[in-house]
């Protein structure tokens, strides 16, 4: 199994539209199909027990299950009678993000589909105040095209230098009804992984807080080994995205653009398994800009920018799509601390001078991160490291707030420095805690 964390599952129903694939794509893709309303913003009832980790042969059998699973739709009576032919399937899918959802062919293969939470017959939108509009849980066909170019350009310079790309393109579905005279899509890509940094982190970092016990003494063994074990992992993964955007960057191509609408946060850095290593690498290109589009200096500073970005959001939950479990159980924690070696790893490999490109960390030390995490036991902390974990977020809501989403992960003007004072109050609730972290804010992750 490809995916290192678990998501909630959904169900993606056929509806009428008309499917553009390209050659050797699964069948069931050839016809178009949305997650309906109800299941968009419903959270799966986990047991507060599951950790939320795939990591052993019984995670990996429940999740291929589901993924392998399609539900007939029986024909009515009077479509019996007329002799309809038979409905297509029903298929199960796994959420990524709060618009799109992955799916597994019958080889095993992954497909991510984008912009399926709609309500094809009547779209609803989202709008800005600069004329901009959104397609709710949808996405315009003049950004996925756009995606798939900019996609295509990096895969490329990865492929031409030795490196798997975490995506390809392979088609679009196209739905009935246009949106004010633009035509919603679904884009679907072959995908080698879609577990997002920041969900990985979270996890990792909240079971080890629940098991952590303030005592003041020596940290067990198992703990001394995971603090250990999870910052050289920080680290390896910050360095490794550090050398992709550098790598990026020298391409001549932009995660972002010039209207401080950004993808670069670790929500949109991915890593899966492969067959020796964890993989690294980076999605979601439908922001992205190149010298056609802009001058030599500006797209320095956009890329200078983005690197910054990506280290101020490495203590913040940039994925859409919250999950049930461990995550919904009490409060989300980070450690500060095990959060700076990442954005060490990631200054240093985008300073880096080797000329060789790699997106590989070691799987056998995530293997054993796993291992420590489910281990029996608390793991006792010494005053000399405590640290007082930043609470994030407190529980789930019942309802994802769509539109704060949008805002959230495409307007990153909505967080610039005049209002950063509203942001640390909101995500950190107490005034002696936020004043605090509003100085480490500046010292720690400005690059």
């Amino acid at each position: 199994m490809r995916l290192l964390v678990k998501r909630d599952r959904n169900l993606l129903v056929p509806c009428e539209g008309k499917a553009y694939m390209e050659t050797e794509t699964p069948d069931f893709l050839n016809v178009p199909r949305v997650i309906q309303s109800e299941d968009v913003t419903r959270i799966e009832n986990r047991s507060p027990d599951d950790d939320l980790l795939i990591a052993n042969s019984e995670d990996y059998e429940s999740i291929g299950n589901h993924l392998s699973s399609i539900e007939s739709q029986k024909r009515t009576f009077l479509e019996k009678v007329l002799n309809k032919p038979e409905k297509p399937p029903v298929i199960h899918g796994i959420w990524s993000g709060y618009r799109s959802a992955l799916v597994q062919g019958e080889d095993g293969k992954l497909y991510k589909v984008k912009g399926v939470s709609l309500n094809p017959q009547n779209p609803e939108i989202t709008k800005f105040e600069d004329g901009v509009f959104w397609i709710q849980g949808g996405q315009k066909k003049s950004n996925a095209e756009w995606e798939r170019e900019f996609s295509n350009r990096f895969r490329r310079v990865l492929e031409d230098n030795g490196m798997q790309p975490p995506m390809q393109y392979r088609g679009m579905w196209k739905y009935l009804n246009p949106v004010r005279k633009e035509r919603p899509v679904a884009s679907i890509y072959e995908v080698e992984g879609d577990t997002r940094l920041d969900e990985l982190m979270f996890v990792l970092d909240t079971i080890t807080e629940y098991k952590a016990q303030y005592t003041g003494r020596h940290l067990t063994s198992t703990g001394e080994a995971l603090l250990d074990g999870l910052e050289h992992f920080y680290y390896d993964v910050g360095y490794v995205v550090g050398r992709l955007k550098r790598l990026m960057d020298k391409s001549g191509q932009t995660w972002s653009s010039t209207s401080e609408r950004t993808n670069a946060h670790i929500g949109n850095v991915v890593l899966w398994n492969g067959k020796d290593t964890v993989k690294v690498g980076l999605v979601d290109f439908d922001a992205s800009m190149n010298l056609d589009e802009l001058s030599e200096s500006q797209m320095r500073d956009i890329q200078a920018k983005e690197l910054e970005n990506i280290a101020w959001s490495v203590d913040r939950l940039q994925s859409a799509r919250q999950i049930g479990g461990v995550l919904s159980e009490g409060k989300l924690y980070h450690n500060p601390e095990l959060r700076k070696e990442f954005v060490s790893g990631l200054r240093e490999g985008y300073e880096s001078t080797q000329k060789d490109y790699s997106n590989e960390v070691s799987l056998e030390a995530l293997h054993k991160i796993f291992s420590l995490v489910r281990s029996d036991g608390l793991f006792e902390t010494p005053k000399s490291r405590i640290t007082t974990p930043s609470i994030i977020e407190s529980g789930l809501k019942s309802k994802i707030d769509l539109e704060d989403i949008i805002k959230r992960n495409y307007y990153f003007d909505n967080y610039n420095k005049k209002d950063l004072d509203d942001i640390l109050k909101r995500d950190y609730y107490n005034d002696n805690l936020y004043s605090k972290k509003k100085n480490d804010f500046y010292l720690s992750y400005k690059l």
